[in-house]
């Protein structure tokens, strides 16, 4: 189980990444929406362990470990539709299912739900979304989704 929580909304592009005892295991620098620079995943000893760029159009999210593209994150192009898919490095297709509020996100492999994500409104500045994902699963392909979906939604709203 993880936290993740976006750090004074207003005035700083960066989250941090808490583990089940709320230590801080990953700091995230998000250049903002508008540039091009790739949105970084770091821990504690400040080295990059996931890199997120995206193309021209900020349909299109690739997730980097170690130099090595290990998904592909797009939004559904239906207007209302609260859905997500990936596309792993071995070709496979996970859908991420969204209520329509954006607080609750299911990531499903067909009928299979291997993580799960919530977001709850904590304080005026802040954003906390509550991570579970099994752990077979590698915790920075679904963080690194998490940051995705994050970027969205606060384009969507005007607020990244």
């Amino acid at each position: 189980m993880y936290s993740f929580e976006k750090e004074n909304a207003f005035f700083s592009n960066k989250w941090i990444v808490f583990d089940e005892e709320d230590n801080e295991v990953y700091t995230v620098k998000h250049p903002g929406f508008f540039s091009s620079d790739n949105i970084l995943m770091m821990n504690q000893l400040g080295v990059v362990v996931l890199e997120i760029s995206w193309n021209f159009w900020k349909t299109n999210f690739k997730l980097i470990q170690n130099e090595v593209e290990i998904a592909n994150v797009s939004k559904s192009t239906a207007l209302f539709h609260k859905e997500f898919f990936i596309t792993t490095a071995d070709g496979t297709e996970v859908t991420i299912k969204g209520h329509w509020l954006r607080n609750e996100f299911r990531f499903m492999k067909g009928d299979d739900e291997f993580a799960y994500v919530s977001r709850k409104r904590f304080a005026f500045a802040h954003d906390r979304y509550g991570v579970a994902i099994r752990a077979e699963i590698n915790p920075l392909f679904i963080l690194g989704a998490v940051i995705v979906i994050q970027v969205i939604i606060r384009a969507q709203e005007g607020s990244v």
